[in-house]
């Protein structure tokens, strides 16, 4: 009798319009060498600062069923940074 396997399950990371916008206005601050690093975790996606390992929320793309009334925009991180 043959086990099935299943592929292994990756973290995938949803962006909306405005979280592009953001990441591409930061990068140049959160770059180090050409590349951004991104934290995943259930409260969002976080930009890491490479050069203090600090967090900065970039948002959290949710499906469009679920209607978190208290989720963060990534418009605020965007605000606060212009």
């Amino acid at each position: 009798m043959l086990k099935s396997v299943s592929a292994p399950q990756f973290p995938v990371a949803r962006f909306t319009g405005d979280m592009v916008e953001t990441l591409q206005d930061c990068f140049l601050q959160y770059q180090d060498d050409g590349v951004v690093s991104v934290e995943i975790n259930t409260m969002g996606l976080w930009l890491i600062n490479p050069h203090n390992n600090t967090r900065q929320f970039l948002g959290k793309a949710l499906p469009e069923d679920d209607h978190c009334e208290n989720r963060l925009s990534s418009s605020a991180l965007h605000t606060v940074l212009q």
